[in-house]
């Protein structure tokens, strides 16, 4: 390996330590969210904005007829699609008859 190699070896398995380190907080994070916060879309960071967005931010409320999906602001699980009737903010499903919500009663095909 030619010392220009080795130099971008050495950067690689650095930033490769640095990432694992960062998943690793990131799924300490997600681990310890016992109650979600539950918000319209979803919390990220735009590399093209060069700050953190919400996809669902500057949405009019009536946007996809009221369907659409909904995370958590702590730890960014997605959980679902919005139901208007559940407290939770969330559909939920049946095992046995998934096709409804359980609260909206709304088909999981509309979304």
């Amino acid at each position: 390996m030619t010392p220009k190699q080795q130099k971008l070896q050495n950067r690689r398995l650095e930033l490769e330590e640095e990432l694992w380190k960062i998943q690793r907080q990131l799924f300490d994070i997600s681990a310890a969210c016992a109650e979600h916060v539950v918000i319209d879309g979803r919390v990220l960071y735009s590399p093209t904005k060069e700050t953190v967005v919400n996809t669902h931010e500057g949405l009019p409320e009536d946007w996809n007829d009221g369907c659409y999906s909904v995370s958590c602001a702590v730890c960014g699980k997605q959980l679902g699609w919005h139901c208007p009737v559940n407290p939770k903010g969330y559909c939920e499903y049946d095992e046995e008859n998934g096709e409804d919500c359980i609260h909206c009663h709304i088909p999981q095909e509309r979304k």
